[in-house]
């Protein structure tokens, strides 16, 4: 790792050094964590051609970020950070941005983001966050200007939970704000102001396979999304939905 020119061998001690003396971390491979990490209060870029991920959390690992800002890359080959199966992911007060190949990608994780934003990510990749077999909890998470083959948000086969959070202004291949898939038993509850806007596309598509898919919305706002192919731009749903207090409009 680089802070300006000064190299590093070890990652720890230059975040320690950009602290102290200011810049930012340049990281010129993928970190591995393969114990309990914990990161703040530092910005991360790459370093030359970097285009790999920054994090790669490996099985029952966990990564802590709190007040970091990661800058990608539009030359990006994989996801900003990814998480091995039973690994953790705690994420606070940060932002992720520029990733063309996504932001998150959790497979069999625990994911726990709040007050985080993603912007313009995810343009080469499946989406910019992408939950797998995971339990995830977002609160007061802005994802805004990302994309993906599928969606920004894609949820397979994972209890989520997302509460005070923006997605908004983002676009996709599928016309669709967040992708739900399942093929099991799970729950997906969107509340507390959540709001899914000017998408390009349909706010939320919903979709069970097999298994039960319960999506709970409740003071939800679901508006001005701007579907094509005569689909609605509110929610399409093949999954039982229980609706309390939303505000949809089709448009």
């Amino acid at each position: 790792a680089y802070v300006g020119e000064e190299p590093f061998m070890n990652f720890q001690k230059a975040v320690d050094y950009a602290k102290t003396n200011g810049g930012a971390v340049r990281v010129c491979k993928t970190v591995h964590v393969e114990s309990d990490m914990s990161v703040s209060d530092v910005t991360i870029g790459g370093y030359g051609d970097f285009a790999g991920a920054f994090f790669s959390v490996s099985d029952r690992a966990k990564l802590e970020l709190s007040n970091v800002t990661i800058d990608g890359s539009s030359e990006s080959e994989t996801y900003a950070v990814s998480l091995g199966s039973s690994s953790t992911l705690v994420m606070t007060g940060s932002k992720i941005s520029n990733n063309a190949a996504g932001a998150i990608y959790a497979s069999g994780a625990t994911v726990n983001i709040s007050s985080t934003d993603f912007y313009n990510s995810g343009q080469s990749a499946s989406s910019a966050l992408y939950f797998n077999n995971s339990t995830v909890e977002l609160s007061g998470v802005t994802v805004q200007g990302c994309s993906g083959r599928i969606s920004p948000v894609f949820i397979q086969d994972s209890d989520v939970t997302v509460n005070d959070s923006r997605i908004i202004g983002n676009t996709s291949n599928t016309g669709v704000g967040i992708f739900i898939e399942n093929n099991s038993d799970h729950t997906v509850t969107m509340k507390d102001n959540t709001a899914i806007t000017e998408n390009a596309g349909a706010g939320i598509y919903a979709y069970s396979a097999n298994g039960h898919l319960t999506l709970n919305l409740e003071g939800v706002t679901i508006r001005d999304n701007t579907a094509t192919d005569n689909r609605s731009g509110g929610v399409i749903a093949y999954a039982t939905i229980q609706v309390i207090s939303p505000s949809i409009s089709t448009a």
